[in-house]
C-alpha cells in the first residue's frame, strides 16, 4: 500500500513539496503504527504550517489502514468527510486522505501500477 501525495487542495502556481512523492506502508511492517505530522521525527513528514505537529496515527491493523486524528487543528478527512479527533476510521484502497491543506491518495501495489501504466502510457 502506499500514499500518494496529491494536490488536490494546493495552489497549483506554488511549488508543492511533496509533489509526487510516494509514503510506502507495508502491511507486514515493523512500525505498525505510524505518525503523520509536520514534525521532522514523524514517519510521514508533512512540512507545512497547516499541518500539526502529530496530526494523525496510521495503523496497520489485519492489513488495513486506520486513521485517528490526534486532535490536529485543522483536522483530517477521508473522501472529504471529517474524521472526529480520537476516533478511528478505515483507510481503503483509492481513498483521499485530506490533512491540513495536503490530500494523499491510498492506493495499493496493484492500483499503484495501473496509475503509474497510465502515466507511462499517455
Amino acid at each position: 500500500m502506499a500514499l500518494v501525495s496529491r494536490e488536490v487542495k494546493h495552489d497549483v502556481s506554488q511549488p508543492h513539496p511533496l509533489a509526487g512523492h510516494v509514503f510506502r506502508i507495508q502491511p507486514d511492517s515493523s512500525l505498525p503504527r505510524l505518525i503523520l505530522g509536520r514534525r521532522p521525527s514523524c514517519e510521514i513528514h508533512v512540512p507545512d504550517a497547516s499541518v500539526s505537529e502529530s496530526h494523525l496515527r496510521i495503523e496497520v491493523l489485519d492489513r488495513e489502514l486506520i486513521v485517528e486524528d490526534l486532535g490536529s487543528k485543522n483536522g483530517t478527512s477521508i473522501n472529504l468527510k471529517r474524521v472526529p479527533p480520537g476516533q478511528t476510521e478505515r483507510l481503503g484502497d483509492g481513498d483521499l486522505l485530506t490533512v491540513g491543506r495536503y490530500s494523499f491518495q491510498l492506493l495499493s501495489a496493484f492500483s499503484l501500477y495501473a496509475q503509474l501504466a497510465l502515466i507511462r502510457d499517455a
